[in-house]
């Protein structure tokens, strides 16, 4: 996919090996990535620890009180 925007409410979402640029948000849906190849931008203070910062792809993820998390393998 060239670009991604999604409006979830709440559940659960995963992203697997995400490359894609977009912008994901959310009200309370937690938000798992597992090895994304893309820079994430949130509105959390939490650091994401997969964050692909030599990626020029860029994706916006804001939730309310969703949580938003990494696995990287």
């Amino acid at each position: 996919m060239s670009r991604i925007n999604i409006s979830q409410n709440s559940g659960e979402i995963y992203l697997n090996d995400w490359n894609s640029p977009g912008i994901l948000k959310t009200i309370s849906a937690n938000i798992f990535f597992s090895n994304p190849n893309v820079k994430i931008l949130t509105n959390l203070k939490k650091q994401l620890n997969c964050d692909n910062f030599e990626s020029n792809n860029l994706l916006e993820v804001a939730t309310v009180s969703g949580i938003i998390d990494c696995i990287t393998f």
